[in-house]
């Protein structure tokens, strides 16, 4: 399986995405395009300047350099994006 899906919660504007990614993708490449799409379908109400990205569950932040394989997501992981 080369993609999982995980669901990314936004607090500051009350919304969750379902976002399909490859398991290789680094934690920076990562918050770059969820930041830039989440920004667009938000109408622009999510405005970061260093966003992170946290696992909902243990609230352990990701660090950029990290894969999606290094941090272990797996499909139906809940990550939320500050």
């Amino acid at each position: 399986m080369r993609e999982i899906l995980v669901e990314i919660y936004v607090p500051s504007i009350d919304c969750s995405f379902d976002v399909s990614i490859p398991r290789k993708i680094s934690i920076a490449e990562l918050l770059a395009l969820v930041t830039t799409t989440v920004g667009k379908l938000s109408d622009d109400r999510f405005i970061s300047i260093d966003p992170i990205l946290c696992n909902a569950s243990t609230g352990l932040i990701y660090e950029n350099n990290m894969t999606a394989d290094d941090v272990q997501l797996k499909n139906g992981a809940r990550l939320i994006l500050i």
